[in-house]
């Protein structure tokens, strides 16, 4: 769980210089939320929101609009990889 830990984190770090896509009805305030109470969530008991990180990630999902419109898709898709091997989307 160590790496889909580090790959949350990362991705808030991206998310932070990021600004709201115009692709996405989340904003990145809202983005960065959800990895955060995911991030806690492992920490305290090892648990995570499959589902929701897995939508997040996902091809045209909110993450990766994000990414586009702020220039990180390639750092995207390595992210997503990560996520993608402990949600069970890939």
């Amino acid at each position: 769980m160590k790496d889909l830990i580090e790959a949350l984190r990362e991705t808030i770090l991206l998310l932070d210089r990021s600004k709201d896509s115009g692709w996405t009805t989340q904003t990145v305030t809202q983005i960065k939320a959800i990895l955060s109470e995911n991030i806690k969530a492992l920490e305290t008991d090892g648990s995570f929101q499959k589902r929701t990180l897995g939508v997040l990630f996902a091809p045209t999902g909110s993450i990766q609009e994000t990414a586009i419109s702020n220039g990180w898709p390639d750092e995207y898709m390595r992210l997503a990889s990560v996520v993608d091997l402990h949600t069970g989307t890939k």
